[in-house]
């Protein structure tokens, strides 16, 4: 069930299923904007079935090749979900500053954090939608 919702959302804001591993899915998008609203669209798909999930974005350079998604921007965006709470959309301030100026997004700092494995911390931000 929740890999069915989890794809039924994905094609409406152009994600693209790169992995999954277990109830975890990694997805890449073209725009930060669209992963932060289809973040906030599968918290909601989600919750309306009582499955709780956490979703944390990063923005970076990646090597793609057709089945995999490689670098230290993937290596970030797991580590910041691993910060989210259930319900959340978690957010690097590198995204947070991306998609500054997208209309209805906002943004509530959780503090400064030193992820795993990445060489400084990391401001994160809690996004929602006022719309």
């Amino acid at each position: 069930m929740h890999d069915d919702v989890v794809r039924s959302v994905l094609p409406g804001f152009g994600g693209r299923e790169i992995e999954t591993a277990g109830d975890s899915f990694l997805v890449a998008f073209d725009n930060v904007e669209s992963a932060i609203r289809c973040g906030l669209a599968l918290v909601g798909a989600l919750a309306a079935i009582q499955l709780p999930i956490r979703v944390g974005v990063h923005s970076g350079e990646v090597v793609m090749s057709e089945d995999q998604v490689l670098g230290l921007a993937v290596h970030a965006a797991a580590r910041i979900v691993d910060q989210a709470r259930a319900g959340e959309v978690l957010v690097s301030g590198t995204t947070r500053d991306l998609a500054e100026g997208a209309a209805g997004l906002m943004f509530e700092s959780r503090g400064r954090f030193r992820l795993k494995g990445l060489s400084r911390e990391l401001e994160l931000f809690s996004a929602g939608s006022s719309g």
